[in-house]
């Protein structure tokens, strides 16, 4: 009885467990999430707590295979989720440009304002600094894109960037990042 509870045991663990965190490809995230629900997937792989498995750092990198799979959980993200996957959606322009700039506008969720630089980046609670640096990161990305097919994406979100940066300069009138 204890061999085969013994042997039943060694033949699941490796079934059930994880893989290891720097093993975890965007496929497993997929069939995780196919397996066991969106839910379960983003509790594991997009939790927004602290010390969980960071999957927005994986599709920040601009990897088309996590791009994939942000496109795949964006229905299925609320609060800290759906922003956080906004945010490294719009982080991985500066790594690949082409391939996010080919997502915009293919779902309501896919809008230049979401894509190219999320509504957080430009609050009143961010320091414009650190909002121009962005910005400034983001046009030089997207100035390398030269596929006629995404020109009209690509100019969309460059007249974006210019109308925060005028918000930017509206609220500092010397446009040092220095509030009035």
């Amino acid at each position: 009885m204890i061999l085969r509870l013994a042997l039943l045991t060694a033949l699941l663990i490796p079934i059930v467990a994880l893989p290891a965190k720097d093993e975890v490809t965007a496929g497993t995230v997929l069939a995780f999430a196919q397996a066991h629900g969106y839910r379960d997937a983003i509790d594991e792989y997009f939790n927004c707590a602290a010390g969980g498995y960071d999957g927005y750092a994986r599709v920040a990198s601009g990897n088309p295979q996590w791009r994939k799979v942000a496109v795949a959980f964006l229905p299925h993200l609320d609060g800290c989720s759906s922003e956080s996957m906004r945010d490294s959606l719009a982080e991985s322009i500066v790594h690949a440009p082409a391939g996010v700039l080919d997502l915009v506008g293919n779902s309501t969720a896919l809008t230049v304002e979401e894509v190219c630089f999320p509504q957080l980046w430009s609050t009143d609670e961010m320091d414009p600094r650190a909002t121009r640096k962005k910005i400034r990161r983001i046009r030089s990305a997207l100035r390398t894109v030269q596929d006629p097919a995404l020109r009209d994406r690509r100019d969309a979100c460059m007249l974006y960037l210019e109308e925060i940066e005028s918000r930017l300069s509206q609220k500092t009138p010397s446009g040092n990042g220095n509030p009035r």
